[in-house]
């Protein structure tokens, strides 16, 4: 074989192996993995921007860390997604059935979608699909090298997570779902990068590092300024896209990628730009500078702007350019001519620089593609590039985190006060109630879906309604029941109230502590199909609704008596005839005791014809109790009785009322549970400790003969005290 051709062959070889094995826009190692975190960090995810993970049972929000085979961070597994995105089989593509998923990172959004791939040859054709479409292609990603993580496959990881009933496969769905968003984060963050967004392949960055001029190549360059990349970061640009409807059921967070709204006409700096629009309109990549002016239209890489008119170039060629002195990277004086970029979109100060045979060529060939050629991307132009390109890197990457978890329900108590209610302590909660409105934005309609509600809770390992805390179970329970009068829809002007029955089965039982609830909606959500909406709740505890009947006691001139005791009449027998005629002194019993509980915003009052809890009998010392779940805070729920006083002891003569309702009290709930990694110095304060702090709460249960009753939400029956203005103190009633 002719040497020629040998040597052509094996650069052909080296250059796609190199090019496969580290083609990344930005540095996957380096790059790729520091941007999504600082995306992550301005992102609705961190604890001070919304703080939506903890609301999801993440403690330390973007710091927990998630068991999936190994254990990371949420920060890390984004991390880390972004950083295999870019993997190639071993020895692609010449070992049978290797693959790689770089050449599916380039988005030309000049171009129709399906076309707007990777076309780009090199010595060799270089093929792919558009990254906007295989950001969304599970199918075709399933088949290359790394599996499946477009959009709707972590869409899916995200409902798997929520509804898993097991904490391992919670981790598990979760880890994935964040993995993937790292995955759709790089990219985005390549469309960044002016390569891949102008058709440009450059396996040449990773094969020679530099170019001919001697300056690395602007992902290489990226890789090593880490502090200064990492500066550019921390000054995020956001986003402004609108969400459109996309044909062919695509998401439409493809729209950070392409509005298809720059059409090679209208370059902008505008943010309503997807970000491949931006950069393709407003940067030149290595074979591509001066494009416009190099190539005929319809060239691989053609590109209409920016070209000469967008720059200064007119006074570079009438001398009028000045050589400017700049310090490089390393310390030392750089002196040369850089061409600005002065309109048509993005200004530049440092657009490209001209190399030393820019004029012989110039001379000896005049102004044509040889003479563009001369002009190259030096490290200074890099720098220029990344304050425009980095920020909006990262600001696009939280949109797209943003976009994800966008969807909000808001959960309230329905006009009951109340979200479940218990007379059966066998059977616990097994029906819940809340009202629902769904407040995503950008007025987001939830109009048809599937909605679940998922109890989250721990279980105590003694009696909870005590005054002092008690162990709990480690791990959480989960359960998840269907909406069970089939409404599909979350409205928006008005909240609904949604259903949850467990037939006889309960939901949450009544030795639960640390409630949570969620509401699930899955389903369309604007103009997205298959998406995913949460509502959180952080309810009460099961709390105690107590009626104790203490009408065995009666209360005569500041002392307890057993009621109906020789002591008692004598107590009251001031005529001395031996008959208690002057003071019912006598034990009472309850029949018929109906309690209502309502809102204390509307309050209603227990009656025979409207209450919610009922009892045939509550004999004298004994306690009537039921439960309820409800919201934390003060005069959160009312609740009245109706209570029928009898006579049990055939001495006693004294009419009784048929039956009365007592005034309407305001009710609190019970908060049973820890509040983990509070970072409020005024509650890390009340346990003594900095923060952030754990705080452990409690309900404070008072005993009452021999039992711990719910002081804000009880009753005590009393006979009445003789003489009326007597007091006696419960503490001395022992049991």
């Amino acid at each position: 074989m002719n040497k020629r051709y040998i040597g052509l062959t094996l650069l052909i070889l080296f250059n796609y192996f190199v090019f496969l094995d580290e083609a990344s826009s930005w540095d996957d190692k380096t790059t790729h993995k520091h941007l999504s975190k600082y995306a992550a960090d301005i992102s609705r995810l961190d604890r001070n921007q919304g703080d939506y993970l903890t609301n999801i049972g993440f403690a330390t929000a973007l710091n927990t860390r998630i068991k999936w085979e190994v254990e990371k961070s949420v920060k890390d597994w984004l991390a880390n997604g972004a950083e295999v995105e870019d993997a190639s089989s071993f020895g692609f593509p010449f070992w049978p059935g290797s693959t790689t998923r770089s050449l599916n990172h380039f988005h030309n959004p000049l171009k129709p979608w399906d076309q707007a791939g990777l076309d780009d040859y090199f010595l060799a054709h270089y093929t792919g699909e558009s990254s906007v479409l295989w950001a969304q292609n599970g199918e075709r990603q399933q088949t290359i090298v790394g599996g499946d993580w477009s959009w709707q496959k972590i869409r899916e990881y995200f409902y798997a997570a929520l509804t898993a009933t097991n904490e391992a496969s919670r981790q598990e769905h979760f880890a994935k779902m964040f993995k993937g968003l790292g995955h759709q984060m790089h990219l985005l963050q390549d469309a960044a990068v002016p390569d891949h967004v102008r058709n440009d392949a450059h396996p040449e960055d990773t094969i020679m590092k530099k170019n001919i001029w001697g300056s690395r190549y602007f992902e290489m360059w990226a890789k090593s300024e880490r502090t200064y990349v990492n500066s550019l970061a921390a000054q995020p640009i956001f986003s402004s896209v609108s969400f459109e409807p996309i044909p062919d059921d695509l998401a439409p967070v493809a729209r950070l990628f392409d509005t298809d709204s720059y059409d090679g006409t209208n370059p902008s700096v505008a943010l309503s730009l997807g970000l491949a629009e931006y950069t393709n309109a407003n940067f030149f990549s290595g074979d591509t500078i001066f494009a416009a002016e190099r190539y005929p239209s319809g060239h691989q890489h053609y590109f209409p702007y920016p070209k000469k008119s967008s720059t200064d170039l007119h006074a570079y060629m009438a001398g009028a350019k000045a050589r400017e002195t700049v310090i490089s990277e390393d310390g030392k004086q750089d002196t040369g001519i850089w061409i600005s970029k002065v309109t048509d979109g993005e200004q530049i100060a440092h657009f490209v620089r001209a190399s030393y045979l820019t004029d012989k060529v110039f001379s000896v060939f005049g102004e044509g593609s040889k003479y563009y050629r001369t002009f190259y991307r030096d490290e200074q132009c890099h720098r220029d590039y990344a304050k425009k390109l980095i920020p909006r890197a990262v600001g696009y990457s939280a949109a797209l985190l943003n976009y994800f978890f966008r969807g909000v329900i808001h959960i309230s108590l329905p006009e009951t006060g109340t979200y479940a209610l218990c007379a059966d302590p066998s059977r616990g909660f097994s029906k819940i109630s809340l009202l629902a409105r769904n407040l995503s934005p950008a007025g987001e309609e939830m109009p048809d879906g599937s909605i679940e509600l998922v109890a989250k809770f721990r279980t105590a390992l003694e009696d909870p309604f005590q005054p002092s805390p008690v162990a709990t179970t480690e791990d959480f329970t989960y359960r998840v029941i269907p909406e069970s009068q089939n409404i599909r829809s979350i409205p928006r002007e008005t909240s609904i109230e949604l259903t949850f029955d467990n037939g006889q089965q309960a939901i949450i039982p009544l030795d639960a502590t640390d409630v949570y609830l969620y509401v699930i909606y899955k389903g369309s959500l604007g103009n997205e199909h298959g998406a995913v909406a949460l509502g959180f709740k952080d309810i009460s505890e099961p709390t105690p609704i107590d009626f104790f009947n203490n009408m065995d006691k009666i209360c005569l001139n500041g002392t307890w008596y057993t009621a109906g005791s020789p002591e008692a009449i004598a107590a009251v027998d001031t005529n001395q005839n031996g008959m208690p005629d002057e003071w019912d002194v006598y034990p009472h019993a309850i029949q018929n005791i109906f309690i209502k509980i309502s809102s204390s915003a509307n309050q209603v009052d227990a009656l025979p014809t409207q209450f919610t809890f009922f009892s045939p009998l509550v004999s004298p010392g004994d306690l009537f109790r039921t439960y309820v779940l409800s919201d934390y805070g003060e005069n959160v729920f009312s609740f009245s009785n109706y209570a029928p006083v009898i006579k049990i002891d055939p001495r006693d003569s004294f009419p009784h009322p048929s039956g009365a309702t007592s005034l309407s009290y305001r009710g609190s709930a019970i908060k049973n549970q820890v509040d983990y990694h509070i970072q409020s110095e005024e509650k890390c304060a009340t346990v003594g400790a900095d923060i952030p702090c754990d705080i452990r709460h409690y309900p404070l249960m008072y005993p009452f003969r021999g039992r711990y009753l719910w002081g804000p939400a009880g009753v005590v029956a009393e006979n009445a005290k003789f003489p009326s203005n007597t007091l006696c103190s419960w503490n001395q009633l022992g049991e």
